[in-house]
């Protein structure tokens, strides 16, 4: 058999620049390949990735921490997270703005006595406990069930009593719409509204204008906690199933509220009762409860 010079090479890895995968650097790049210290990725997406995964912890835990401090302030704040009325300056109360500007020099030899009058209703109505120094506000609301879930109806409640009194406000509509009278008029069942009165007829209350020269809204601050203290008698109405009751006409400044006080007059006998209690709803027809008419002419002129 001849001799053969054949023999089996010898394997011999080719070098890479890259780690293997798991392989770890020592941090002071001495070229010791030993376990530990900084790991090394076999591409650069697998770094970013982890790098995603450690920021989106690190904001979920911040979010989460700060929302437990944000619930524990509230926790010591008024009732319902509520902040003290003085925190929001009447300044700073947000005001609409006046769409009627220069209109008053547009239409200065424009008449517009032959315009028809507006029915205005309070979009808002709050009680107030009479024993209440600080005039604490309160709404009540009426809620429907429904088959898409629970509603609030635009219904709003007029209470007077011996302890208790109603706030509205009024926004005064339109332009030059300004010499304005307010009325009271008992509201009537209608088809899906129940007025639910309660009536000590007759019962006489005084209306008084409030200091209140900004909107008074749930939706705008704080605004609504504290009922503005009163200013001077506006009328007296005579509440009555028989009859409305109507005040003389006073001025209502364009684009201006109007906010008053119902409580039980002071002019009533002592042996009068005091006692009002109902719903108003501004679509209901026949239009009844307590609402301003809106008149055409200016808060300067003379009325006519």
């Amino acid at each position: 058999m001849p001799w053969s010079t054949t023999r089996r090479g010898d394997y011999t890895p080719l070098q890479s620049d890259q780690p293997d995968e798991g392989e770890y650097i020592s941090p002071t790049g001495d070229g010791d390949t030993r376990k530990g210290h900084v790991p090394v990725y076999s591409t650069p997406q697998e770094a970013h990735k982890s790098s995603l995964i450690f920021w989106a912890t690190g904001g979920v835990a911040l979010s989460t921490l700060l929302s437990v401090i944000l619930f524990a302030i509230s926790l010591f704040s008024e009732p319902w997270g509520r902040t003290p009325s003085s925190t929001v300056p009447p300044s700073l109360v947000p005001t609409r703005p006046n769409p009627y500007v220069h209109l008053s020099t547009v239409l200065a030899k424009v008449s517009n006595s032959e315009l028809k009058p507006i029915v205005n209703f309070p979009p808002m109505t709050f009680q107030l406990n009479v024993s209440d120094p600080s005039r604490a506000m309160y709404e009540d609301a009426r809620e429907q069930h429904t088959s898409l879930g629970q509603i609030f109806l635009d219904n709003r409640r007029i209470v007077v009593s011996p302890k208790t009194t109603t706030l509205m406000q009024f926004r005064n509509l339109d332009y030059a719409m300004e010499r304005c009278v307010l009325v009271a008029d008992i509201p009537e069942p209608a088809e899906k509204f129940d007025p639910s009165v309660s009536l000590a007829d007759p019962t006489l209350v005084d209306v008084w204008r409030v200091d209140a020269r900004t909107e008074i809204s749930p939706y705008i601050g704080d605004t609504w906690y504290h009922a503005p203290k009163r200013l001077d008698l506006l009328t007296t109405l005579k509440f009555s199933y028989v009859n409305s009751s109507r005040s003389q006409e006073f001025p209502c400044p364009s684009g201006g509220f109007t906010a008053i006080e119902l409580a039980c007059s002071k002019t009533a006998g002592p042996d009068a009762k005091c006692h009002v209690d109902f719903w108003q709803d501004r679509r209901a027809k026949p239009t009844k409860g307590v609402y301003l008419i809106q008149r055409p002419g200016r808060a300067g002129e003379r009325f006519w």
